[in-house]
Parts: structure tokens; C-alpha cells; sequence
């Protein structure tokens, strides 16, 4: 099994390890809080909790992640985390009925935090918990398709240049696509591929709305209107978060919504991660990893 190594993510890509970890756990009704002023908060999450007899009752959390990619440097401090109590009893969050505050991180949480956290317990109607690094990391080695799915295939990796992601010649084909795989909808979990093509204009993952019924999705706070030719602007869009993989490659979970488009389109949201290389001359498209020091091979074309 892969270690756990937490430069392989970044803050977005923790934040649906996060969610993916509190599913595990038996949360429910898990939501992604969309871009703009959220006070910090990263996610809703629904807790049931036994009270005995066969009998539960529901528990929300207002969950915030604080992430490094040098765990070991420093502790979350009282500048990191905002007015908890304000958050939790805003008029913005009023129809969630949060009950509590969730602050999950890879690193340490300093004895302040702890502190004030202990007094929103005290003096109000709230509560608050802590999930800090090791404890994270002791129930992630529980977690074997948690690991394998944001921390695995290290033993592809090599050193240098290394080779593309992909690596394809167009030579003869008008109808250029890159495989996508995406989650299935269904209760087994499995992956299904379908071809995708790319657009740089574009700022996430397009899904064609023949697959809404098939692909695991979560719908986000966000919605988005999309430009076309002239400018013309599209009816407002929910955004939906679905698993992807690029070219055989696991790569997380990503924005996208669905659309009336003949096939998946992927953007600049999950393009931003590569190094696209287009060699119009010799007719041949490369895609390289460019997230870590040293890159992976996923898939290479046989010379």
C-alpha cells in the first residue's frame, strides 16, 4: 500500500480527501462549500448520532481544512481559524441548522486553538472537534482505496524527465480525444471510459448531459454560467464535484457540470495540473504531469 505523502495533493484535492474520509466514516448529505467569502469553511457534513433504543438524531458540522505540504513546520494557529461561533450562527448558514465546528489538518493544532475551541463548548450551543494530523493519518492507514486513490501509483514514478502522460500522434485522425474515466453511479463503485476532448477556453470538466444518470456526483453551493460563440451567456449551471481519471491516471475529484455537449470536454481546471506540449509540425500532442518533482508515466504510445 502507498505511503501516505502529502505533497502528492494540494488544498483543493485534501478537501475531497477530507469528504471522502468523513463518507467512510458514515457522514451523510456531505456538501462543498462553492468559491467566494465562506469564512473559511470548506465543507457540511451530516453526522447521525445513537441515542439508544434504535433511535438517532442528526448532527451537522461546519467543517474547515487547513492543509500543508510540510505538515511538520508548523501548527495551526488562533490567526488560521476565524470567528467559529460568528460562522455558526450567521444568517448565511441559518437553513444548514449547523450544531457544530470540524477542524481537520495534516499538521498540529496549537494548545490556543484547543483553548478557544473548549470555550465555544462552554458558553454556547455549539461544539467543536479536532481532527489533527496523526490522528488523520491513524485513520487513513485503515482507509486501503482511500490511500491507493490519492496517494498511489508511486511505483510508476521516475526519475527526470521522465515520459508523457500521453502521447499521441493526430496523424489521419480528425476526431482526436484523450480517454476519461469517470466514477459510475451505481453501488459497485466502478469506473467507466469514455473519450474526451480538450478546450483551453474552458474553465472546468463539461459533461454531456447524457451521462448525468451514470456518473457519482455531489452537487456544490455553486452555480455558473457558461460563455459561447459571441459572447452569448448561458441559463445559470449547478456545479457538480465527480471523481475523474485522466488517460488511465487516477487524478481525484474535480468541478464540472453537464451540458449539451456530444462528449466530455476537460478544461483548464484539470489541464492546469499538465504540461501540454503540441507539435504542430510533426502532428503529435503531449500531456506530461507537471504536479510533482518527478513525473509519471500513465500512458506512452509504442514507438
Amino acid at each position: 500500500m502507498p505511503d501516505i505523502n502529502w505533497k502528492l495533493l494540494n488544498e483543493r484535492t485534501f478537501v475531497y480527501l477530507v469528504a471522502d474520509l468523513l463518507r467512510d466514516l458514515g457522514f451523510r448529505d456531505i456538501e462543498f462549500q462553492g468559491d467566494g467569502p465562506d469564512g473559511g469553511l470548506d465543507l457540511f457534513a451530516t453526522q447521525f448520532v445513537y441515542l439508544g433504543f434504535e433511535e438517532y438524531t442528526s448532527f451537522r458540522w461546519a467543517i474547515q481544512s487547513k492543509f500543508s505540504l510540510k505538515p511538520g513546520r508548523r501548527s495551526v494557529s488562533d490567526s488560521d481559524v476565524k470567528d467559529v461561533e460568528g460562522i455558526l450562527r450567521s444568517k448565511r448558514y441559518s437553513a444548514e441548522n449547523l450544531r457544530g465546528y470540524l477542524l481537520v489538518t495534516n499538521r498540529r493544532v496549537s494548545q490556543n486553538v484547543y483553548e478557544r475551541l473548549r470555550g465555544i463548548d462552554s458558553r454556547s450551543q455549539y461544539r467543536t472537534s479536532v481532527l489533527e494530523g496523526p490522528k488523520l493519518e491513524l485513520l487513513l492507514e485503515g482507509k486501503s482505496a482511500l490511500i491507493d486513490r490519492y496517494f498511489g501509483n508511486t511505483e510508476r514514478e521516475i526519475s527526470g524527465l521522465g515520459a508523457p502522460v500521453l502521447s499521441r500522434s493526430w496523424i489521419g485522425n480528425n476526431d482526436f480525444s484523450i480517454p476519461l474515466s469517470l466514477r459510475s453511479r451505481d453501488s459497485t463503485n466502478t469506473w467507466f471510459e469514455t473519450a474526451a476532448g480538450i478546450d483551453f477556453g474552458a474553465d472546468i470538466l463539461y459533461l454531456p448531459n447524457a451521462l448525468i444518470g451514470r456518473v457519482y456526483r455531489q452537487r456544490t453551493s455553486a452555480s455558473v454560467t457558461i460563455a459561447g460563440l459571441g459572447g452569448l451567456l448561458s441559463p445559470l449551471i449547478p456545479v457538480y464535484i465527480v471523481d475523474v481519471g485522466l488517460a488511465g491516471a487516477p487524478f481525484s475529484s474535480q468541478e464540472a457540470v453537464f451540458i449539451d455537449v456530444g462528449k466530455p470536454i476537460i478544461g483548464r481546471s484539470i489541464l492546469k495540473n499538465f504540461v501540454v506540449r503540441m507539435d504542430g509540425p510533426n502532428k503529435i500532442f503531449e500531456l506530461w504531469d507537471a504536479g510533482h518533482v518527478a513525473m509519471k508515466v500513465i500512458m506512452r504510445k509504442p514507438a
